[in-house]
């Protein structure tokens, strides 16, 4: 009786370990979208900067 219980114990914890590797390994994968998310609006973010910065050269001259 006491090894059933025993092994139940561990069937729930290793279920509960395997779930939260799981949601480790989504939060991974969503906070590595979510930094090349960052990097590509802060590349389209310069183009656009660079873009302006000409436009006003060019109303200056």
């Amino acid at each position: 009786m006491h090894q059933r219980i025993i092994l139940i114990g561990f069937n729930i914890l290793e279920d509960c370990l395997l779930k939260i590797n799981q949601k480790e390994v989504f939060l991974e994968n969503l906070g590595t979208k979510f930094v090349s998310d960052l990097g590509t609006f802060s590349s389209y973010n310069k183009w656009i900067k660079s873009e302006y910065s000409q436009v006003d050269k060019l109303d200056e001259s």
